[in-house]
């Protein structure tokens, strides 16, 4: 499981729908569901909340479907396919953002998905 410390670091990649700034702080406490900890993400420029996911579970053993996607998603730096899934939030009302790394570079990146596809 990530550590909040890197959560913190990979959320400057995303900007906040609302002020456009990217600080963010991560409640540490989290919410246990099933297959994932579920925490609060806040917005330091105006005070805007959404929800982190972070697994605590293989997708593959929880979310068939998601972990199939996954498998196919191409890193844009080395373009193979398959990735690992860190965390998600849902910072969108019809949108997440996906923070995976790639299995074969190990390159960090993120991908929007429509809420659906976690439905």
């Amino acid at each position: 499981m990530m550590e909040l410390e890197q959560v913190q670091r990979r959320l400057a990649a995303l900007q906040c729908p609302i002020c456009h700034k990217s600080d963010f702080a991560v409640h540490p406490r989290a919410e246990q569901g099933f297959a994932d900890a579920l925490h609060t993400v806040r917005c330091s420029g105006c005070n805007y909340t959404f929800k982190l996911s972070i697994p605590t579970r293989p997708v593959g053993q929880t979310d068939p479907d998601t972990a199939n996607w996954l498998a196919g998603l191409p890193c844009p730096l080395c373009q193979e396919v398959g990735v690992r899934l860190e965390f998600r939030c849902m910072p969108y009302v019809r949108e997440s953002v996906l923070f995976v790394t790639c299995t074969s570079c190990h390159h960090p990146f993120t991908e929007k998905a429509p809420m659906e596809a976690y439905e």
